[in-house]
């Protein structure tokens, strides 16, 4: 598998300001990746469930980011790739075999 998009994982942070809950992205990891769109029949549920603007983010497994898929991480990980961010609604173990990690994101708009 080729590697040859630049992409970053951002972790959303609550910080207080003044007294009040301030939501930001701090980048959490930076990586080389293989980037690709759905296969037909999974753009075809993707669309049912209204998740068109789908993305695959394939990337290398490391010790930093064997704790993605925790409950700690759910729904705080989105990845910047040429500008547009993604929100990561499933992360891929594959079978915790150690070798490839697949996001799920969707565009946020």
């Amino acid at each position: 598998m080729l590697y040859n998009k630049r992409i970053k994982i951002l972790l959303e942070c609550t910080t207080k300001v003044n007294g009040r809950p301030i939501n930001s992205l701090v980048e959490f990891y930076s990586c080389w990746c293989n980037i690709s769109s759905l296969s037909s029949t999974m753009q075809y549920k993707a669309m049912q469930a209204e998740l068109e603007n789908t993305l695959l983010f394939n990337i290398k497994y490391c010790n930093k980011l064997s704790s993605l898929d925790s409950v700690e991480y759910k729904d705080k990980l989105f990845v910047e790739f040429r500008g547009k961010k993604y929100r990561i609604y499933l992360v891929d173990m594959k079978q915790f075999e150690h070798q490839d990690i697949t996001l799920k994101g969707i565009e946020v708009i």
